[in-house]
């Protein structure tokens, strides 16, 4: 049974609205009340599992992280849309949006996507990154691809391709290959949770690849479209 479907006693009772003991707080207790017995989500128990498995460690490792736990945690969650449309952005005129839902201490970011229909990402390492991703809505084509021979111009060679729904959990990391992901939908938009850890993909950027030749160019990441649910890019 994993934790994420279990909300904690505390959470019950710290949202509800009986427990008012201190009489010159009841009007801010009752506005969290209102503001939050929806929120107090299984998006957010999802969130303090995924925080409290990574921890808060200033050296976090590749080694360091259980994946396992973490593939676990974010297979178990039961999606609900209203926990997570706050942060799911659409724009038509992208492939997708990258929208950051937490930075977790510090170790880690997770990130909603959202995806334009029949519009992928480009080829890309992980920057020796654990990545974990959820489908939350939709079809996702992901294209993984063996590491180009340095050097050598030539197509990079397709190692495998996988259709992920919503509810399926995939992972790659640099050891695996690299990887495209697809919104493989014409008409719907796509939305996936992505968890990167340790966050080397934020602070160094990654390398994108050429399918037809196999050569590589490293790009910092452009900013987020969001932050906790906040628009935050300039719009061309």
């Amino acid at each position: 049974m994993s934790p994420v479907a279990v909300q904690s006693p505390q959470a019950v009772a710290e949202y509800s609205p009986h427990h008012h003991h201190h009489h010159h707080n009841e009007h801010q207790e009752f506005s969290l009340v209102r503001s939050s017995n929806q929120q107090r989500s299984s998006f957010s128990t999802l969130i303090t599992s995924i925080r409290d498995t990574i921890g808060p460690n200033p050296d976090l490792k590749f080694d360091d992280v259980d994946v396992d736990r973490l593939q676990s945690l974010l297979r178990g969650y039961k999606s609900s849309r209203s926990e997570w449309e706050r942060f799911s952005f659409i724009d038509f005129s992208r492939n997708y949006t990258r929208n950051l839902v937490d930075n977790l201490h510090g170790n880690a970011n997770l990130i909603l996507m959202t995806w334009t229909p029949n519009k992928s990402s480009l080829i890309h390492d992980h920057t020796s990154a654990h990545c974990v991703m959820r489908i939350l809505q939709g079809h996702i084509i992901e294209t993984k691809y063996e590491w180009p021979t340095p050097g050598v111009e030539e197509p990079l060679k397709i190692k495998e391709v996988r259709h992920y729904y919503a509810g399926d959990v995939a992972y790659i990391n640099d050891d695996l290959g690299i990887h495209k992901v697809e919104n493989g939908d014409p008409d719907s938009v796509a939305v996936s949770l992505h968890l990167y850890t340790p966050p080397y993909i934020e602070k160094k950027g990654c390398n994108t690849f050429n399918a037809k030749t196999g050569k590589s160019c490293h790009i910092k990441l452009c900013d987020y479209y969001s932050k906790d649910g906040k628009k935050t890019c300039k719009t061309s």
